[in-house]
């Protein structure tokens, strides 16, 4: 079973101490208006647990990250700091877009498209609904031809949430850095103070504001790389070098057409999960995956162990088993004595709650509905056994 995140985060403080952290950039270009910030990284980096490999990390790709003064988005939201990595000859190329006086703004954005055009893909984390529509907004108010007329655009949220949110309960960046990754971040400026101290330094040009907040878009790359590197370590077959959810680990790797290696992951969890919940998703995702591989009978038996092992309500695990044996296998048999089954067990459970939730009439609904199918499949009258609902109940079949 994997480690809970929190152990694990434990044990990394230990054995990483302090996030790892990118040379302080040097201000190589300048038009007065804004400033373009430079660090050349290693080809080899650590991110706490992560190690990024420059050779995994797709060559033509640019990875993104903004800082904004709001975040509703729409014209009234200025871009005021871009920062961009791309691999280069020395490891990465790290590059931070500052604006230090808002009427620079369209030198500085035709020197960011000049920058991104040789780019052959955009990754960013949220940066679908945030960070590109706003970037497109302010190319179009000034008038500068966008890079790309579709960018072609890898966010990493989708993945960060299969992998990590069953873990966390959310997806953010800053939880899978401290976490997963082992990654403490030490005097970070919180994110809701960057408008303002961007603000104080519009109005009093000191430009020591500005160095915490690009010390924190910094570490927001380093951690969006960290993200793509874990990312490209599964999809080489790898495994995944840090925690992850099983059930969205397992899903992950069915999108990466890896389905034998899903099997086994969803098996493994399964193996050490009593929470039912989780156990549900797992059954449901592995019996998914093994009948679109044409291996109905290991579905049958999987629904029909969970409902003898208990962990899952039986009466659920029998409508399950009956459906693929009706739907899938073509006995009508098996499933006629499955449907009995479920409903004695359901008639059951009723009992001892002495209620009927929405999801028990929900399920006695289906179990019925199978009922009727398998008995005018067989040319029989009537509906068979019917469930006895607890006194005082309006529902009864």
């Amino acid at each position: 079973m994997t480690p809970p995140a929190r152990a694990l985060s434990d044990r990394l403080r230990a054995l990483h101490g302090a996030a790892a952290k990118a040379p302080p950039p040097q201000v190589q270009d300048s038009d007065g208006g804004f400033h373009v910030h430079r660090a050349t990284l290693s080809a080899l980096l650590r991110r706490g647990a992560v190690e990024i490999d420059r050779d995994l990390l797709p060559s033509g790709a640019v990875w993104l990250d903004t800082e904004t003064t709001g975040l509703a988005g729409g014209t009234g939201t200025q871009v005021f700091l871009i920062g961009v990595v791309a691999r280069s000859e020395q490891g990465f190329l790290l590059e931070q877009f500052v604006l230090r006086r808002l009427g620079a703004e369209r030198a500085m954005l035709v020197a960011l498209g000049e920058r991104l055009r040789a780019a052959t893909r955009l990754v960013t984390y949220n940066g679908q609904r945030f960070d590109w529509p706003l970037l497109e907004t302010r190319f179009r108010l000034q008038r500068v031809p966008e890079p790309w007329e579709e960018p072609p655009h890898l966010d990493l949220l989708p993945i960060g949430r299969r992998l990590w949110r069953g873990l966390l309960g959310t997806a953010r960046l800053s939880a899978i850095e401290a976490e997963i990754f082992g990654v403490f971040r030490d005097h970070d400026i919180p994110g809701a103070e960057i408008p303002g101290r961007y603000a104080a330094y519009l109005r009093t040009k000191n430009e020591t504001l500005l160095n915490p907040i690009l010390d924190h878009n910094r570490a927001d790359l380093l951690t969006l790389l960290a993200v793509h590197a874990v990312d490209a370590t599964i999809a080489s077959a790898g495994g995944s070098p840090v925690t992850v959810d099983d059930a969205g680990y397992g899903r992950h790797l069915e999108l990466l057409g890896r389905g034998e290696a899903a099997v086994s992951v969803y098996r493994r969890a399964l193996a050490g999960t009593p929470d039912a919940a989780v156990r549900h998703r797992l059954v449901t995702r592995l019996c998914s995956l093994l009948r679109r591989a044409g291996r109905s009978d290991e579905t049958l038996a999987i629904w029909l162990h969970e409902a003898e092992r208990g962990l899952l309500p039986a009466p659920e695990a029998l409508r399950r088993a009956a459906s693929v044996a009706e739907r899938v296998l073509g006995d009508r048999a098996l499933a006629s004595a499955l449907v009995d089954r479920a409903l004695r067990s359901l008639e059951r459970r009723l009992v001892y709650l002495g209620t009927a939730g929405a999801a028990e009439l929900a399920l006695a609904q289906r179990l019925q509905q199978i009922r009727k199918r398998l008995t005018v499949a067989r040319g029989e009258p009537g509906l068979g056994t019917r469930v006895a609902f607890p006194m005082g109940s309006r529902h009864s079949w």
